[in-house]
């Protein structure tokens, strides 16, 4: 009900915007009412341009199908808001879409490259940079794209292997 078109709290609960958000739930009922939800930062800023919109939709799926349900697991709450910060920053879309797919997958213990796979040369380099420096740092700093190219689709492919399929965005990200 929150999100219907007359709804006060509707412009609050935009996909990757951080909310603070009051829930009621009586009891025996398993879903709970918004009893209040106030707007602390917007990504509407970063949803008006395609790539950035892109990743953010990559991420929110990723996520969806990635964490339990009701998860309240505070490194991937985390690792969205270095994200949304080093994209404001200037880093690209593609850094900021593998920077959060090689965090993601660490932080599930899984490796960066699937079974079988090694990384293409210098990836390994460059996951090892990207895990010691926010994602705002590459704004300035941004991976060549022969390292970033082939980087991004090894850990794609850990990334699928891990969720069971591909995205269902993948042909958005197809576009990074």
């Amino acid at each position: 009900a929150a999100r219907r078109v007359k709804s006060p709290f509707r412009g609050a609960l935009e996909p990757m915007s951080l909310v603070r958000v009051q829930l009621r739930q009586r009891e025996g009922r398993e879903l709970a009412a918004v009893a209040s939800a106030a707007l602390l930062e917007s990504a509407l800023d970063l949803h008006g341009r395609w790539p950035e919109a892109a990743v953010l939709m990559a991420v929110g799926e990723t996520l969806e199908r990635g964490l339990p349900e009701h998860s309240a697991e505070a490194e991937p709450y985390r690792l969205v808001g270095a994200v949304l910060a080093g994209m404001r920053a200037g880093a690209g879309p593609r850094s900021a879409w593998v920077y959060f797919m090689a965090w993601f997958l660490r932080l599930h213990g899984v490796p960066a490259a699937p079974e079988g796979r090694r990384l293409p040369d210098g990836a390994a380099a460059a996951i090892r940079t990207f895990y010691r420096h926010p994602l705002a740092h590459f704004a300035a700093n941004a991976l060549p794209p022969e390292t970033l190219e082939p980087l991004k689709s090894v850990v794609y492919l850990a990334l699928s292997a891990y969720l069971g399929r591909p995205l269902a965005c993948e042909g958005a990200l197809g576009e990074l």
